[in-house]
């Protein structure tokens, strides 16, 4: 496998890959205690913005006052993202990893599915808080093991996507057996749902980063960014926040900052784009990774 992230980490572009999902466990006290962990995770929230229910999807991000272009929002350390670092140097499933890091089925994204459903199961994942605001249903719903091929073609997608999807499938169902084989009779954390389920969470809901090493080189990896992937998403006119990192610092000691690129007035919603790249916004990519049906890419 080729992976995307060096051992020491550095943040310096961040590319949205989704927003919020159509159902959260948002909670008051669920709520509460997901911003508690973020304020002991030195995650910045300006005190001019809420985590609140949206009529786009789920849970969003809105100015509670007004907010000027270049004002932050979110400073995010790095060291509160999960990347594939945490997978590596976990304790637990480090040894997962290092048995399987040759396997060619194998690719980052299913190993961090394996490892975000290890620490989901876990019951006691130091991003156990971040994880209760997770939606219960996803705006992306896992792959169907056995009907995908009907389910996209009544939905109307050509063929050309419905062939990456049944790819996709096989490709995820190789992994998950890959990772069966691997852990052996101490598996049985590891279910066909809870990967699928964790695959379909990155999908929707993770950013791609490009992350600088000591030596200055540059490279992309997917992270979860909590609080990020909060935003809910525009193609359009309505987005009014990017994210990019502190360019001053890297390692570990990176942090992700989401600024304000216009004046967002009390009571907006918060958006980002669903994909900043514009050369990755075609409509398959749209509908294979966020189910958007759009005519021709934006």
């Amino acid at each position: 496998m080729q992976w995307l992230l060096v051992a020491v980490l550095c943040t310096a572009t961040c590319t949205q890959m989704a927003g919020a999902a159509d159902s959260h466990a948002g909670s008051a006290d669920v709520l509460a205690a997901f911003l508690h962990w973020c304020e002991i995770s030195n995650i910045y929230i300006s005190p001019d913005v809420a985590l609140q229910p949206s009529a786009r999807h789920g849970l969003g991000l809105f100015a509670e006052g007004n907010l000027v272009p270049k004002e932050d929002i979110l400073r995010i350390p790095m060291r509160a993202m999960i990347n594939i670092e945490h997978a590596i140097i976990s304790p637990t499933f480090g040894p997962v990893f290092l048995a399987i890091e040759d396997d060619p089925d194998v690719r980052e994204i299913e190993v961090m599915a394996a490892f975000l459903a290890h620490e989901m199961h876990k019951g006691n994942s130091s991003w156990a808080p971040y994880f209760a605001i997770f939606p219960t249903e996803l705006a992306v719903p896992p792959l169907l093991e056995d009907n995908i091929r009907e389910v996209a073609t009544n939905d109307g997608a050509p063929e050309e996507v419905v062939t990456l999807l049944v790819d996709r499938l096989q490709q995820l169902q190789k992994a998950f057996s890959a990772f069966k084989r691997t852990l052996g009779p101490d598996g049985s954390w590891l279910t066909w749902d809870t990967f699928n389920r964790a695959h379909a969470l990155l999908r929707s809901r993770s950013h791609l980063v490009s992350v600088k090493d000591e030596m200055g080189q540059w490279h992309r990896a997917m992270c979860l960014v909590p609080l990020a992937d909060a935003f809910n998403t525009d193609l359009g006119d309505g987005v009014n926040v990017v994210c990019k990192t502190d360019g001053e610092l890297y390692g570990p000691d990176s942090v992700l900052v989401c600024r304000a690129t216009k004046l967002v007035r009390a009571g907006q919603e918060l958006l980002v784009h669903y994909v900043a790249d514009k050369s990755r916004r075609t409509p398959t990519r749209l509908y294979v990774d966020y189910g958007i049906r759009l005519p021709k890419a934006v």
